[in-house]
């Protein structure tokens, strides 16, 4: 026989050998997780609203999530409170607790560590397990292995100073008369100076972590602007009075409708100078379209993506195609020499977000231009995702 068949002959029951031994030994790395045993207790510290989460080993488990929930007029809402690792104690403070209220706990035991992966990968093609929310009853999906401890809960002691009810009926509804806004409002609450309203767009319909000051106001409302269409927001609310303040209210989501102004009979109609719009692009090849009446002829836009405009006219005459929305793209010389456009930058939330964008001098695009000209002005998309912020002036 030939080397090269003994070669390849060997190969081959190499090959097969390593994977009858996988097979052999699949339910051995197959991870036998047991569910913790959890335990909570509140901390002696006045008022008792530190809540202790002690938990049993799980075995072959990596690591374990702690997440909390409570419920407040019927919302639910979902906390991560940490991450414990097997080397570590099996337990964790959650200070992070309102007085007066019913929490409850729950564990993951959780298997990913390498070998469990990377056999997974041989054997079961990182199959995805079906897993339920042990708090909602939502199914997920996930290649690693997991196990829920019971769920179980505790009431944090009451606080005398919280002294004001935590604001009802709170709703979160798009804006009227002004695009790409929430407004939030509740009833007022007897005794409140003022309130504080909190937001979040993390994006995640539970795990509602990262929430920020709003504002604070007198009213029992409160305008959110410059959101994405279609992402969701969280708020909170809750009353300032002269003793202190309440608890939170409900955490409420809100999403602002899909943007419609994709055809020219929609056209969104936007004032000079006081109009950041955001919108979000779900596919390529978009259209949005907006009319105006320029008193200089300068559109401000966010240089992005390779966004391009057109202009018409009142009757719909197209006055200018094709025109660049961005600048110093690679291998667009053309566009680097154009003296109609220039860098910026614009600005959502006042400071807060500072973005890069161009400025564009319609009015030498377009012949015979003159201030107060109707225009349609129709920007496409050529890349999916991302966001659009336009003022014109």
């Amino acid at each position: 026989m030939k080397k090269g068949k003994v070669f390849y002959i060997g190969i081959f029951s190499i090959l097969l050998l390593a994977s009858c031994k996988i097979q052999e030994n699949d339910q051995k790395i197959v991870p036998q997780l047991t569910a913790p045993e959890i335990s909570l207790i509140l901390s002696d510290e006045a008022p008792k609203s530190t809540v202790i989460i002690s938990w049993t080993a799980s075995k072959d488990a990596d690591c374990y999530y702690i997440k909390r929930m409570n419920v407040r007029d019927g919302v639910k809402n979902v906390k991560s409170v940490g991450y414990v690792s097997k080397n570590e104690p099996l337990t964790i403070k959650d200070d992070c607790c309102e007085s007066d209220t019913e929490y409850f706990y729950v564990v993951e035991a959780e298997a990913d560590g390498e070998t469990y992966h990377s056999m997974d990968l041989l054997i079961e093609n990182a199959k995805a397990r079906e897993y339920t929310n042990p708090f909602t009853g939502e199914p997920f999906y996930s290649s690693d292995y997991y196990i829920f401890s019971d769920v179980k809960s505790i009431r944090t002691q009451k606080s005398a100073e919280i002294t004001l009810d935590y604001p009802k009926n709170v709703t979160v509804k798009p804006t009227e008369n002004t695009h790409n806004s929430l407004t939030v409002s509740w009833d007022p609450v007897e005794g409140a100076k003022e309130y504080e309203v909190y937001f979040n767009n993390q994006g995640m319909k539970f795990h509602t972590d990262g929430y920020i000051l709003l504002c604070k106001t007198k009213e029992n409302f409160c305008i959110k602007e410059h959101l994405f269409n279609e992402q969701y927001n969280y708020f909170k609310v809750r009353a300032i009075g002269e003793a202190g303040c309440s608890l939170y209210s409900a955490h409420i989501e809100g999403r602002v409708p899909v943007a419609e102004n994709i055809s020219k009979d929609k056209a969104l109609e936007i004032k000079n100078g006081e109009m950041q719009y955001i919108y979000y692009y779900e596919s390529y090849n978009d259209f949005v379209w907006f009319k105006c009446t320029p008193e200089q002829g300068i559109v401000k836009y966010v240089d992005w993506t390779e966004d391009t405009l057109s202009i018409f006219s009142e009757d719909g005459k197209i006055l200018a195609t094709g025109l660049p929305l961005y600048l110093n793209r690679e291998n667009d010389k053309n566009n680097l020499k154009n003296k109609n456009i220039k860098h910026t930058s614009l600005y959502l939330d006042g400071a807060k977000n500072d973005v890069g964008g161009i400025i564009r001098d319609i009015s030498s695009d377009i012949e015979g231009f003159s201030e107060g000209m109707i225009l349609f002005l129709r920007i496409s998309k050529t890349n999916g995702g991302g966001y659009l912020n336009l003022e014109i002036n």
